[in-house]
Parts: structure tokens; sequence; C-alpha cells
């Protein structure tokens, strides 16, 4: 009876080392995959980064006071890739990245991929097919990455001072460079009984955008306005969506309206210009 109760414990303490040993080589299966994933997307980035030219790409004041720049850095791949939908920049974090364009058929597509079409899961910040430059409101995706890439930065935004340090957004696009003022930031979960997600975040004939910026404000955690007197007018609204997790199917949203527009100059930027159709 004891040698049967030994083996028996023998065999199940060797059940267990097997079973710990299989973890521990799944989670360093797991963690190496990722570590490769994001390699390959900071060489992906800084490759990128390094074909741009900035040298031209400063505004410029004319004789008669207009300000235009002369030179677009982001040539290469309004030129080189139709799903290029524009660059962005937030001052002083990580995100400065292409922004991509679904395909028509798989509106998912880049939060599995890079940029290139090279599969990965940190993705790539990117807009739905039918979103164009100048509707009312351009809604950009990207992962809430716990490295901080694509919208992991985002998780900064709880910091008060976090927010009111960091409001600047610019948006590139073939023919104009836009600086967008953050103004606010929400937590919302998708499955939340009291409202539609999406008609919170949108205006139209039905819904005056006085009613979005009072529901905009009211929900966020953090807001630069208490009232939307300074708001309401602008002529283009951002929202930013990434994941977040004290909610159901949650997301973060960050909020930025137009405040300024620069416009490439055209005789010099004819070429990507005509390409966007601009």
């Amino acid at each position: 009876m004891k040698e049967a109760l030994s083996r028996n414990k023998g065999l199940i303490m060797v059940v267990i080392a097997i079973l710990l040993l299989g973890g521990v080589v799944f989670c360093l299966n797991r963690w190496l995959a990722e570590t490769a994933d994001l390699r390959q997307v900071e060489s992906e980035m800084k490759d990128m980064r390094e074909q741009l030219d900035y040298s031209r790409s400063e505004p410029i004041e004319a004789d008669d006071g207009t300000v235009y720049i002369e030179y677009n850095p982001y040539t290469p791949y309004f030129l080189g890739h139709d799903e290029f939908f524009c660059w962005m920049q937030m001052n002083d974090t990580p995100i400065d990245y292409p922004v991509a364009q679904a395909p028509e058929d798989d509106e998912y597509f880049f939060l599995t991929h890079e940029f290139t079409g090279r599969e990965n899961r940190y993705g790539c910040p990117y807009v739905q097919n039918d979103q164009t430059e100048d509707d009312d409101i351009i809604y950009i995706y990207a992962h809430n990455n716990a490295n901080s890439t694509m919208f992991g930065s985002f998780v900064n935004f709880n910091e008060e001072d976090y927010f009111n340090d960091h409001w600047s957004l610019t948006l590139d696009f073939a023919d104009v460079r836009r600086e967008y003022e953050i103004f606010a930031v929400m937590d919302i979960g998708l499955n939340d009984s009291r409202f539609e997600f999406w008609d919170v975040l949108n205006f139209n004939e039905d819904r005056t955008e006085e009613a979005f910026l009072n529901q905009v404000l009211g929900m966020s955690f953090t807001k630069r306005y208490e009232g939307i007197d300074n708001l309401v007018g602008s002529e283009q609204y951002v929202c930013m969506l990434t994941c977040e997790y004290s909610h159901s199917h949650g997301r973060r949203i960050v909020f930025a309206r137009l405040i300024n527009e620069i416009p490439y100059d055209r005789d010099v930027n004819a070429e990507i210009i005509a390409h966007e159709g601009r």
C-alpha cells in the first residue's frame, strides 16, 4: 500500500512538473513572439521615418503674409502606397505613425497587420475604407498596446498634467497640414444600454453639432472646456479610438478639433496632390 501511494505521489509530481514546464514554455514562446513583433514594428517605423525629408517642411511666411509649407515630407508614401491616408503626430509622445486606410473587404485588416501589409499583432493606426479627409469627423483606430506603441500611450491621459501638456495633434495630408487641439477624453462601453455607441460619436442632419459636443463633454472624464462655446463651429473633429478595460468591451476615445491649416505648395507637390485627387 505504501509503495503504491509512493508511486502515485511520484507520478502526480511528474505530471505537475510537466504542466509547469509546459506553462513556462508557452509563456516564453508568447513573449518571444511578442518581442519579435515589437522589434519588427519598431524596425519598420524607423525605416519609414529615415526616408522622410523634413528639410523643407517648416512653415514659411510669404510676402503677402500667407503661410505655406514648401515640400510634403510624406511624398514617398502618398505615391508608393494606395492605402496611405495621412501621417499623424502627437507632441512628446510615441505617436508618430502613418495612418492606413482599411481595404474595402476587411475593415479590421490593420488591427493585425503593419502598414506594409505584413502580419503583426501590434497593427497600425487606420481609418475605415469610406473615410475621407473632408469628413466632419475623422475616426482613427489603433491598439492599446502595453508597451505604449500605437495608442498605448493614451493610458497617460488618466493624469491631468499629462492631458494639459499633450494637447497637440497633427495630421499631414497630400495638400495640407492640419493642426488639432485635443479637448476631451472619454471611456465608454460598447454594450452600455443607456445609449447607442455611434450616436455619441456623430452628428448629422438628425443630430446637431451642439448636441454632439454637449454629450462628449458631459461623458468625458477630462476636458479642456466646461462648455461648448469655444468648440462649436470647428471645421473638423478627430476621434481616436482604442481599447479600454474598466468597461465591458470598453473604448477610450480622445477627441480633437481643428484649429489651423497650413497648405503645401501646390507647384512643388503637384504630383502627389494630383495622385490624391486634390
